[in-house]
């Protein structure tokens, strides 16, 4: 017997119509077909249920299809899907997530943010001095009063100052040299830093050339420590004390380190006591070529062989990378350390104007002579805080868009900041408008954090621009 054909009144007046079984094959939809042509053979007609109770073209679980929500147009394979509002408009098995903002054709978004001011509140200047023979006029010539005060751009700086020659081993250096020394860590009192200066005593051999100015600068950034012989023992010739002992260190502790807690102005970072806010920045002063175990240059490569290691130009920049720090090069009297110099920029990234081009593209790297020392060390050291988007203390800020692809910022609210510091928490809001568009369109927009018209940092902001007609 042939069973009566039903119709069903769907939403919207869809009339969907079915068999529910027809006893043989007659073109219309069966609702189970096995054989029902008697012929022993399963059929494979392909004449499915078809029921689509919304009508968006998709045929819900009432019938064989793959819309997840028959009772909503918006709902079936292929939508939309809204993130984050909890609907799994496209029937993946979930709802999508996006870490952004959702914008829709002509509607008005405020998106309220936060800006922690961060960077630097000032240079944290390492002056790293070679004290061989033949630097004895550009010690005298020294002037950190000076310099500090010609200095435009340090913001609230501190100031250290150590010396080197060369390791005391075998015909590299006599007995009285060393290849790093602390003279006065992180302070704000210049006078301190004179009387370190002062203290240094009389210019040392450095015996042969070249000098141990990777070893130098490497304890300078990290603290160390040195062990010439590898035995355990602090030994007051070829041995750097580390800046803060502890069982740890190459000496189990066993030597006392080089911090003073009662230092005004210093930190606790480093080989020189850097502070965590300020930016760490290791100032070079020498006429010759630095010791480099990892150079192919037999006239350079030579070192002692100590604990842990000797420090090469690979050591530098990791320690320089670890420590958020620039390496400056003033070369007095000539230039024959300045490929080594440029080297370590080129593997760090340095770059600064020093040609005054209106580029950063140029290594820190400064030819002086013992007249002109003072002033060429201030001018490198604006130089890097120019380059490293260093924030003045109490800087008026301005947040301005700088990029957005498809034009939806309307607003930055409020967009100037007065007198901000390093620490402040500063709150806008974004208004966002979107625009017309067949399909989803994810961007990013991006804001620029201005410092008299000098970005000092960016805001990133990703947003998906809504389909004006999902589905």
């Amino acid at each position: 017997m042939t069973l009566p054909t039903l119709l069903l009144l769907a939403a919207c007046d869809t009339t969907i119509e079915f068999d529910v079984k027809d006893g043989g094959d007659t073109g219309g939809p069966d609702v189970t077909d096995t054989d029902t042509d008697t012929d022993t053979e399963p059929d494979t007609d392909t004449d499915p249920v078809v029921l689509d109770l919304d009508g968006d073209g998709w045929e819900g679980a009432g019938g064989t299809g793959d819309d997840c929500d028959d009772g909503d147009v918006t709902v079936h394979p292929g939508a939309y899907d809204r993130p984050n509002d909890g609907v799994d408009a496209d029937c993946s098995g979930s709802d999508r997530t996006f870490d952004g903002e959702v914008v829709d054709n002509g509607v008005t978004t405020y998106v309220d943010l936060e800006y922690v001011v961060e960077g630097t509140v000032g240079l944290d200047v390492a002056l790293v001095f070679d004290t061989t023979c033949s630097m004895g006029g550009p010690i005298f010539a020294l002037d950190v009063p000076d310099i500090a005060a010609s200095t435009t751009s340090a913001g609230d700086a501190r100031w250290s100052f150590s010396s080197y020659q060369d390791y005391a081993y075998g015909s590299m250096g006599a007995d009285t040299d060393h290849p790093f020394r602390l003279g006065v860590q992180m302070t704000d009192d210049l006078r301190a830093v004179e009387a370190a200066i002062v203290a240094t005593g009389r210019i040392k051999s450095g015996a042969d050339a070249p000098e141990s100015g990777m070893e130098a600068i490497r304890q300078a950034l990290t603290g160390v420590g040195y062990d010439q012989d590898c035995d355990g023992r602090f030994d007051a010739v070829g041995d750097v004390p580390p800046f803060v002992s502890s069982s740890d260190d190459l000496f189990a502790g066993t030597t006392a380190g080089t911090y003073d807690p009662t230092v005004a102005g210093s930190g606790e970072l480093g080989g020189v006591g850097f502070r965590a806010e300020g930016q760490a920045v290791v100032v070079v002063v020498t006429d010759n070529y630095m010791r480099d175990p990892d150079s192919t240059d037999r006239t350079l490569n030579s070192t002692p062989g100590g604990c842990a290691d000797d420090a090469g130009a690979s050591a530098v920049v990791a320690a320089a990378t670890e420590r958020n720090a620039w390496i400056v090069g003033i070369l007095v009297n000539g230039t024959l350390a300045q490929a080594q110099f440029e080297a370590l920029a080129d593997a760090s990234g340095f770059r600064v104007d020093a040609d005054r081009d209106g580029r950063a593209d140029d290594a820190p790297v400064y030819n002086t002579n013992e007249a002109d020392l003072n002033a060429t060390i201030a001018a490198a050291l604006d130089d890097v805080a120019v380059a490293a988007a260093l924030m003045t203390p109490g800087s008026d800020l301005t947040i301005a868009v700088a990029e957005d692809p498809y034009g939806v910022v309307a607003a930055v609210r409020p967009s100037s900041f007065v007198d901000a510091d390093v620490g402040d928490v500063l709150s806008f809001d974004l208004q966002l408008v979107g625009i017309a568009t067949d399909v989803a369109i994810q961007t990013t927009i991006v804001l620029s954090v201005l410092e008299d018209g000098r970005i000092v940092d960016t805001i990133e902001v990703d947003v998906e621009i809504a389909p004006t007609m999902p589905g």
